[in-house]
């Protein structure tokens, strides 16, 4: 915007805004009135800060589609739009012997597939994992160095990566679609050293399950009912 005599600045208080705006003549085919066309969007954030904005990270799609002059979006939809097709047909091949069984009723149809969006939607970082964590460099059989790091909310109230009690839940479809994200939750969890050296905390007791350790500094334990 900055080159055209147009142009209005944004103000230094305010958030930067931009509208995309696309116009195509299409072509009918002959013999007939109407036409298709496809539209895709996309946008590039490879990198990111969390709040403490000590460390920039890289989201791992950036590692599948290297940016070259800015193009990283150009690459993305080019490969959109050349699986739509298969991508669309894989997934109704998924849903449909579920949706077309009479034994199932409608809120388990809609539970399995509809409330699936909270893997993309709720806070979710796939990160490039850089070979160091506090320090030590990673073994070279390491699943992080394979599938990156991952991570997403409890929810949107409770703003606490993986804790490991509610991410039970939704291991089963996690398992299902991204093996490699099970692995990486238990493995993270696991080599998670930073505890208080100061802070006694109880002993995991028998049938409970290890809730975040940096929510109260400790292993904090929440029964299961077992």
């Amino acid at each position: 915007m900055g080159d055209s005599p147009a142009a209005v600045p944004s103000s230094s208080s305010k958030a930067n805004r931009v509208a995309v705006a696309a116009r195509a003549t299409l072509s009918s085919a002959p013999q007939s009135d109407s036409a298709v066309a496809k539209f895709g969007l996309c946008w590039d954030m490879p990198r990111i800060r969390f709040r403490d904005g000590n460390r920039t990270w890289t989201r791992r799609y950036a590692s599948l589609f290297p940016s070259r002059n800015d193009d990283a979006c150009e690459l993305l939809l080019q490969r959109g739009f050349r699986r739509l097709d298969t991508w669309a047909a894989r997934i109704r091949q998924w849903h449909d012997p579920v949706l077309t069984d009479d034994g199932l009723p409608d809120w388990f149809k809609s539970a399995v597939f509809n409330e699936m969006y909270f893997i993309a939607d709720g806070g979710s970082q796939w990160l490039v994992y850089d070979g160091e964590d506090g320090g030590d460099a990673a073994p070279a059989d390491d699943p992080r160095t394979e599938f990156g790091r991952f991570a997403y909310l409890e929810s949107h109230e409770y703003r606490m990566y993986n804790t490991y009690d509610v991410h039970f839940y939704a291991s089963g479809a996690l398992l299902g679609l991204f093996p490699g994200t099970i692995i990486l939750s238990h493995n993270a969890f696991g080599n998670n050293k930073d505890y208080p050296q100061a802070w006694s905390c109880p002993c995991k007791a028998i049938f409970a399950t290890p809730q975040p350790t940096r929510t109260t500094g400790c292993l904090k334990s929440c029964t299961t009912g077992a």
